[in-house]
């Protein structure tokens, strides 16, 4: 599978375990982030509340890693500076007649307010 010749560099941050914090609480603790090049980014859709009271607002993405990379369901991505969190699996998945792998398509997704 050829990489994608025209795509984005961004940044994997990886979950690495739970910790408590001081009050007892688990904390996620993520590894430092590394760089992904050639990866396809989706147009962004934004959704947010239009009864004119809530200042929330989430964008999903789709983005188009390389074959095999594998994602945890508690990763983040960095794009374009922001952070989003990975939103469901994202398998490596193959060809099932070729066994060549396939890109490897995660949904993520940014909530403010």
């Amino acid at each position: 599978m050829l990489p994608i010749r025209h795509g984005e560099t961004v940044q994997h941050v990886r979950w690495v375990r739970d910790d408590r914090n001081a009050h007892g609480r688990l904390t996620p603790v993520f590894a430092d982030p590394q760089d992904i090049e050639n990866t396809g980014v989706d147009v962004p859709q934004a959704t947010e509340p239009r009864d004119g009271t809530s200042n929330r607002q989430i964008v999903d993405l789709v983005l188009f890693l390389p074959a095999g990379t594998r994602v945890n369901s508690r990763d983040q991505f960095i794009v374009r500076g922001d952070t989003y969190e990975v939103e469901g699996e994202a398998p490596a998945l193959s060809n099932f007649f070729t066994g060549t792998p396939f890109l490897t398509e995660v949904k993520v997704k940014k909530v403010t307010g």
